[in-house]
């Protein structure tokens, strides 16, 4: 009868799925560093730097328009 059963295709009992049953999470320690985060915004320090790097650009933007204006570029 082993015979028998070997040559009747298989059926899975529910369609494939792309999605892996699982939970991927962090073991807990991901939602309080989620919740954390949520909390607090950037701080002083990267408040400044991002204005100074900004700034910056904006020079670089400026000179580089001012070269093609001449042409020497």
């Amino acid at each position: 009868h082993a015979d028998e059963d070997a040559s009747l295709p298989h059926r899975p009992g529910a369609p494939a799925s792309p999605v892996a049953p699982v939970q991927a999470g962090g073991g807990g320690a991901a939602e309080l560093v989620a919740a954390e985060e949520r909390r607090t915004g950037p701080g002083t320090a990267q408040g400044v730097t991002g204005l100074a790097l900004a700034g910056v650009a904006a020079v670089v933007v400026a000179l580089r328009g001012l070269r093609r204006g001449r042409g020497t570029d």
